[in-house]
């Protein structure tokens, strides 16, 4: 248990306190991942773009955007969104405080890296399951302690700390 004083001292975020707070953010990232990977999953796979996305793609005019760019790329577009707000949610709850500009780029960049590993994580695994357990272990080992010391404001120089 913490005392008063050490609390206090603790940098701000919900994760950096025990008990419930950090319970509710990790769930609610985690969920965000979760349901972002479930919809990528079914759009790469040739479900009904409107059964996945529900009125958000006939409101979105995400026809357009599909259309142009093919299932593979909507289908990283839609994941890169879902992973750009887990990453926001991460940022704030790391600093305590919403991301500034340079922040903001640097978490659609880590967004997109991560959209771009899981689609070539997916299209390898046709092609050699080995292979693409490897690349996308090696990836994710890279990319995820960059990430998070990207969203604990080591790689900003505007961070709080």
């Amino acid at each position: 248990m913490l005392t008063s004083l050490e609390v206090s001292k603790k940098q701000p975020g919900l994760l950096h306190f025990p008990g419930l707070g950090h319970f509710l953010v990790v769930v609610i990232f985690t969920g965000i991942e979760i349901v972002g990977l479930i919809e990528w999953l079914a759009i790469s796979n040739g479900e009904n773009h409107t059964a996945v996305l529900g009125q958000s793609y006939p409101i979105l005019q995400l026809g357009a955007i599909s259309s142009r760019v093919g299932i593979t790329g909507f289908a990283a577009i839609v994941l890169a969104v879902f992973l750009l707000v887990e990453h926001i949610i991460t940022q704030v709850d790391a600093t305590g405080r919403f991301a500034s500009g340079k922040q903001l780029v640097e978490i659609l960049t880590f967004s997109s890296l991560e959209s771009v590993i899981w689609v070539v994580w997916l299209v390898l695994i046709p092609v050699n399951g080995i292979l693409a357990i490897t690349f996308f272990l090696a990836a994710l080992f890279v990319e995820h302690p960059s990430s998070s010391s990207q969203a604990q404001g080591l790689f900003s120089s505007d961070c709080l700390y």
